[in-house]
């Protein structure tokens, strides 16, 4: 099961991170989706493919996710060089990049999108500090379809994005 929440904007539709206004935590609103993960291994690579479909009841969206990944160890750390592919239907990506004719604006035209994709290129580095605990960063770069991008809420036809942080493993 995966969990994720957006911004609530004016009509309680969600707007991107870059374009949209700092809001109070409080006023997040969370969505819920369940799937299935299939990985199996491909020679020196692993393979995953994921389905996933919104079951909060707030897009009723699908995505299907295909990923390569290249795990290998360098120097004590690991790294998990991954690319993939992801198709989302055209409930969700209505939902998170569309504009109804009632949120619609002077510069915010009415979108209502189809169904599009998304291309990542992802680097995890896991290194071990002690017991159980790693130290881990993320770092990945997506670039997305015109469904996507020929939203009046899209600045950018790619998006860069990056983590550090810790990991206890049970």
């Amino acid at each position: 099961m995966r969990h994720s929440q957006r911004k609530q904007g004016e009509t309680d539709r969600p707007v991107l991170r870059r374009t949209a206004p700092v809001l109070d935590p409080t006023e997040l609103k969370t969505l819920f989706g369940a799937g299935l993960q299939l990985e199996a291994p491909l020679g020196d690579f692993e393979t995953q493919l994921t389905l996933l479909h919104d079951v909060s009841g707030e897009h009723d969206g699908q995505d299907v996710e295909f990923s390569l990944l290249y795990p290998t160890e360098l120097a004590g750390f690991e790294l998990h060089p991954e690319v993939n592919l992801t198709w989302m239907s055209d409930k969700r990506v209505d939902y998170f990049y569309g504009v109804s004719k009632a949120e619609s604006r002077a510069g915010r035209p009415a979108y209502s999108p189809g169904s599009s994709f998304e291309i990542g290129l992802e680097l995890l580095v896991q290194r071990p500090i002690f017991d159980n605990f790693s130290l881990v960063a993320v770092v990945g770069v997506r670039t997305f379809g015109s469904e996507i991008t020929d939203s009046p809420l899209v600045d950018e036809d790619y998006e860069v994005e990056g983590a550090i942080g810790f990991m206890f493993t049970f």
